[in-house]
C-alpha cells in the first residue's frame, strides 16, 4: 500500500513539475556529530530533506531521511560502520486546498480538541511518532466544520501489520460565543501478530469565548471491546481577564485513556507524568491553578498542580512560582520550581526543588542573557535514599544575527565537593551566513535533559562530543 501511495504521489508531482503556476520550496536539515563513544563509529550522520510543491490548489509534499543507525539505548555497536548508511521516506502527501474544503491523502498529522480523544503527530525532542498514512476530508461551512479520516499505522514490532483508525469530527459555532463539538473515533489495535482488538471512543467538547474570560470542557468515552473495559475522561480549562490579572483552574480526571493515538493533557506547569511506570491517562485524577500579574515594571506569575490515582497509591503535586522587575532596560527574574511523586506501590519517592536566578540585559550592541539554577535532587526507592545537587551556570550572548550560549553544569552529593566534582561544559554557537541558511555548532558535553539556549528550548539525551547543524530552506 505504501509503495502504491509512493507511485501514485511522484505521478502528480511529475506531471506538476511541468505547469505554468508550479512553485516549489523545501528545506534541508543537515547534521554531524563527533561522539566520544566506545564503539567502532565515532562519527554520526543525519540529513532530512523536505519539498514542497503548489500548484493552484494542489500541494505535494515529501521528506526523506539519509542517516547512520541509531544507537539502541545508547549502547556501544561493535559492527556500526559508515557503509551502514539508511536511507527511507519519511512522508508524502497530496492536499487539495478549496475555499471550504480540503482533501489530503498520505502522512498526516492531526488533533481533535485537547488530545484526549485524538491526536497523531511527531516530536522528535522526546521520540515519539504516531502519524498515520491517512485519507483526511475537512469541510468548512456557515454553520458546521467536520472532518472524516481513515488511516493506517505501521506497528512497531510486527513491519507488515498495521493498525487502523477512523475518525469522525463536527463542530458548530452557530450560537454566539459557543462552539460545540462531538467526535467519533474507532482504533483497530494490534495485540499479538494476529489478534486485533477493537477500541470505539466518542467524545464531545463544549468553548465558550468572551473578553473577560473562556472556557473549555471535553468528555470521551473509551470502549475495548474484547477486554470488556471502559474508559472515561473529563477534562475543563477555565482562563479569566480583568485588569492585569488573569486566572486560570484546570481539572483533569482520565481513566483508561491511555492509547497511541492520543495525548492527554498533563495538568502542571512541568509537563510531569503522575508516575514513571504508568502511561498518562491510565489512572489519574488532578487539579491546575495558575495566577500571572503584570503591573507596570514587574511580572508575578504561580502554577500549582496536584494528581492522583483511583487508589492514592501515586500521587504528585508540582509548583512554579516567578518574579520579574525591570530596572530601566534589563530585566531581573526569580524563580523557583518543585515536583514531588510518591509511589507507595513500588515503594518509591522522588522530588526535585529548582530556585533560579535569572538576568535579561539588553544593550545597544550586545543581548545577555544569565542564568543561575540550583537544583536539588532527592529520591528514595526501597527505603534507600540517594540525594545530590546540579547546580548550573548558563550565559547567552547576542549580536545581530549571531548568538553565544556556554553551560556548565555539574553533580555532587555536598554542596562543599563541588570544586572537585566534574563539570559538563558545552558552548554552542548560532548564526545566519546566508538569508536562508542558520548553521549550529555545539561542542562540550551534557548531562541531558531540557536544555534551553539562544531561544530554543529542546529534551537531550547525555552527549559528549561535537555537532554540527546547518539549516537552508529554498
Amino acid at each position: 500500500m505504501k509503495k502504491l501511495l509512493t507511485i501514485l504521489l511522484l505521478l502528480v508531482a511529475m506531471s506538476m513539475l511541468i505547469a505554468d503556476d508550479f512553485e516549489l520550496s523545501g528545506t534541508n536539515e543537515l547534521e554531524f556529530i563527533y561522539k566520544a563513544a566506545d564503539d567502532s563509529l565515532k562519527t554520526y550522520f543525519y540529513d532530512e530533506l523536505s519539498l514542497v510543491a503548489n500548484y493552484k490548489k494542489l500541494v505535494f509534499g515529501m521528506k526523506f531521511i539519509a542517516e547512520l543507525p541509531r544507537y539502541v539505548n545508547d549502547q556501544p555497536l561493535e559492527e556500526l560502520a559508515p557503509r551502514d548508511v539508511e536511507v527511507e521516506w519519511d512522508e508524502r502527501y497530496l492536499t487539495y486546498e478549496g475555499d471550504n474544503l480540503l482533501l489530503h491523502a498520505g502522512t498526516t498529522e492531526e488533533s481533535i480538541g485537547s488530545g484526549l480523544l485524538f491526536r497523531s503527530y511527531r516530536d522528535d525532542d522526546v521520540d515519539v511518532d504516531t502519524r498515520l498514512d491517512a485519507i483526511l476530508i475537512k469541510a468548512d461551512t456557515d454553520y458546521f466544520r467536520a472532518k472524516a479520516l481513515y488511516g493506517a499505522m505501521e506497528h512497531d514490532t510486527y513491519d507488515d501489520k498495521h493498525e487502523l483508525a477512523y475518525l469522525m469530527d463536527i463542530e458548530s459555532s452557530v450560537i454566539p460565543h459557543t462552539t460545540i463539538g462531538a467526535t467519533y473515533f474507532e482504533n483497530q489495535k494490534l495485540d499479538t501478530s494476529s489478534t486485533y482488538n477493537l477500541s470505539q471512543l466518542y467524545g464531545f467538547r463544549f468553548v465558550q469565548e468572551w473578553d473577560f474570560l473562556d472556557f473549555y470542557g471535553e468528555y470521551a468515552r473509551n470502549t475495548i471491546m474484547e477486554s470488556n473495559i471502559d474508559g472515561d475522561g473529563y477534562y475543563a480549562n477555565l482562563n479569566t481577564y480583568f485588569y492585569d490579572f488573569t486566572i486560570t483552574g484546570v481539572y483533569k480526571n482520565f481513566k483508561d485513556m491511555n492509547y497511541d493515538l492520543n495525548d492527554v493533557p498533563t495538568a502542571n506547569y512541568h509537563e510531569e507524568a503522575l508516575s514513571d511506570d504508568r502511561s498518562n491517562g491510565a489512572d489519574e485524577e488532578g487539579f491546575m491553578g495558575e495566577f500571572s500579574w503584570t503591573p507596570e515594571g514587574y511580572n508575578f506569575f504561580v502554577s500549582y498542580a496536584e494528581a492522583w490515582d483511583t487508589d492514592k497509591d501515586r500521587e504528585m503535586n508540582d509548583f512554579f512560582g516567578s518574579i520579574g522587575k525591570m530596572f530601566g532596560e534589563m530585566e531581573v527574574t526569580a524563580e523557583c520550581g518543585y515536583w514531588e511523586k510518591v509511589n507507595e506501590a513500588s515503594i518509591l519517592w522522588n522530588r526535585e526543588i529548582t530556585p533560579t536566578l535569572v538576568f535579561d540585559i539588553p544593550t545597544e550592541t550586545l543581548g545577555f542573557h544569565i542564568k543561575a539554577e540550583y537544583q536539588r535532587i532527592e529520591k528514595e526507592a526501597q527505603g534507600v535514599e540517594k540525594n545530590h545537587w546540579e547546580p548550573l551556570l548558563q550565559a547567552d550572548i547576542s549580536y545581530d544575527k549571531h548568538s553565544f550560549s556556554i553551560i556548565a553544569e555539574t553533580n555532587v552529593e555536598e554542596i562543599g565537593e563541588i570544586a572537585d566534582s566534574r563539570f559538563f561544559v558545552n558552548a554552542e554557537f548560532r548564526t545566519n551566513i546566508y538569508e536562508n541558511t542558520d548553521v549550529v555548532l555545539f561542542g562540550g558535553s551534557e548531562k541531558g535533559g531540557k536544555v534551553c539556549r539562544n531561544g530554543v528550548c529542546k529534551t537531550v539525551k547525555p552527549f559528549d562530543g561535537i555537532r554540527l547543524e546547518l539549516s537552508t530552506r529554498f
